[in-house]
């Protein structure tokens, strides 16, 4: 029972990684984009 209790550890915590980087990726995705428009949006002007 052990081995499965870590086993479960695990796959929880790899879960939970994996969460962890698709918001990050999400928030350097928004934010470059907001950069980006604010760049041209000042270049235009």
């Amino acid at each position: 029972m052990a081995c499965i209790g870590s086993m479960d550890q695990n796959f929880f915590s790899e879960l939970f990684l994996d969460q962890l980087e698709i918001s990050i990726l999400k928030f350097l995705y928004v934010s470059s984009f907001y950069v980006l428009f604010y760049v041209r949006h000042n270049m235009l002007e």
